[in-house]
């Protein structure tokens, strides 16, 4: 900007050579905001799910796939305290702690990759697409908040977008109980 401010020579106002400075704020505000801006997408930049489809849709499928699907949530996202408590504690010691965040990162990453290997009954695809890449956007999200050191920016965002991600889940789980009370109903 500060070459672009003075393509045409200036002067001051006792006619000497003079340079034309950039408005420092704005610089400031901009940096801030493609910082925002670049860390919320890689928040969201995730592999895309890669179920394997199954065209078995009775019931028996379905919940059989609903069960080993449960199993894989439960075994890898089970913890001794949970994530809230964890958060909580960071918070009152002002940051210290965040190494307890990453095996809960590995267990999301992991159970997105587990579910991704068993077969889902078509009509249940899209509700586990959404699940997996909640999954991994979940862990992206505890991983920029992990990096506050290298980016405070991409932490800043996780927190605004930690917010989001609890909405997403609280919405799914009502388009999972919504599924599983027309199946009861066949």
């Amino acid at each position: 900007e500060l070459i672009s401010k003075n393509q045409s020579p200036t002067t001051d106002s006792s006619g000497q050579p003079a340079l034309t400075m950039p408005d420092v704020n704005v610089m400031a505000e901009k940096f801030i905001t493609d910082g925002l801006k670049q860390a919320n997408e890689n928040i969201l930049n995730i592999k895309p799910p890669d179920l394997k489809i199954s065209y078995n849709n009775s019931q028996t499928a379905i919940e059989n796939y609903l069960s080993e699907a449960q199993a894989i949530i439960n075994n890898n996202l089970k913890t001794e305290i949970s994530l809230f408590s964890i958060l909580d504690e960071i918070n009152k010691n002002n940051g210290a702690g965040l190494e307890k965040l990453l095996p809960i990162i590995s267990s999301h990453e992991a159970a997105a990759n587990q579910l991704e290997k068993i077969p889902v009954p078509s009509d249940f695809k899209n509700l586990m697409t959404e699940e997996i890449r909640l999954l991994r956007i979940t862990a992206n999200i505890l991983r920029s908040l992990t990096n506050i050191e290298n980016d405070p920016l991409g932490a800043i965002a996780a927190t605004k977008q930690f917010e989001a991600i609890l909405q997403s889940w609280q919405d799914l789980q009502e388009r999972f109980d919504a599924f599983i009370k027309n199946l009861n109903r066949t």
